[in-house]
């Protein structure tokens, strides 16, 4: 896991929307799309549910995005 991973991952969590996040790490829509992908890829365990073009977070995303946080705090 990188830094723009769990950026995105806990913007994702806040905002639930892929096009919201993307503005605001200025990338395409795609490109998060693959970077939570990628991630989810990585850790083998779903981390949103996708509804009505939100993603709702699972419990793991959550306490993934909890662990993040202060690491996030220190760049």
């Amino acid at each position: 896991m990188n830094i723009k991973e769990l950026r995105a991952l806990t913007l994702l969590i806040k905002y639930g929307t892929v096009s919201h996040v993307a503005e605001i790490l200025n990338m395409t829509q795609p490109g998060v799309s693959r970077i939570l992908k990628s991630l989810e890829h990585k850790i083998q365990r779903e981390l949103f549910y996708r509804h009505n073009n939100k993603l709702i977070p699972t419990k793991y995303a959550l306490q993934l995005s909890k662990s993040a946080l202060p690491v996030l705090e220190d760049f």
